[in-house]
């Protein structure tokens, strides 16, 4: 029965890793929806995100499955699906709230999410404080890898996660990582996290801004 259920399971778990990864998209641009509204900027760019993220996760949620154990072709499906998709939706607020073109928010999102740090920006000014701190946290995102994170904040997908961490992973993967994944990935995000706000605050007592650092 097990080997049925691990069959009927196979092409489940690329759409469900796609969704979830979506929905977290939609979740993080109500976040910064509320972040502009306080600041009083435009908040449009962040709406029209998290209706096209919600909208297409929450259908790809639902036809895949969370026990679902991927071969080696889905887990590189779904790391080629959520590389491409996820900035490609993240580029909206950079159309719709920075008025940059398709093209050039595509690439300032790709550039964001996978820390190359070029950038097609020539006026700097042109950007809400919003807009840039949602570029930040797409660079922040990519640093730490979104199949780290998508592991750490599902535990359910400890096992099939693994062969998503094994795709990411450069050189042999013979052995596991660890034999607790979750365990692992958390403490990375929470060696990531805190350096992240030690250099922030470093920064807002050398005279910067809270936001700027």
């Amino acid at each position: 029965m097990a080997t049925v259920r691990l069959v009927n399971g196979r092409g489940r778990f690329a759409p469900y890793a796609l969704g979830t990864c979506l929905l977290g998209l939609g979740a993080t641009m109500v976040v910064f929806t509320g972040y502009a509204a306080a600041l009083g900027e435009p908040v449009e760019g962040f709406l029209a995100t998290a209706a096209i993220a919600g909208g297409l996760g929450l259908p790809l949620l639902r036809l895949g499955r969370v026990t679902s154990e991927p071969g080696r072709r889905e887990a590189l499906l779904a790391v080629l699906l959520i590389w491409s998709v996820v900035p490609a939706i993240g580029a909206v607020p950079f159309v719709v709230t920075g008025g940059m073109s398709p093209l050039n928010a595509l690439f300032e999102s790709m550039s964001a999410f996978t820390t190359t740090g070029a950038t097609v920006l020539s006026d700097f000014g042109a950007f809400t404080s919003s807009l840039f701190m949602w570029r930040a946290a797409a660079q922040w995102i990519g640093g730490i890898g979104i199949i780290v994170i998508f592991v750490s904040l599902f535990p359910r997908l400890a096992i099939a996660g693994r062969q998503l961490f094994f795709t990411e992973a450069p050189g042999p993967t013979e052995e596991r990582l660890t034999p607790k994944l979750r365990h692992t990935a958390t403490t990375l995000l929470t060696v990531y996290g805190g350096l992240t706000v030690a250099c922030a605050l470093a920064y807002w007592a050398a005279g910067m801004t809270l936001t700027q650092a």
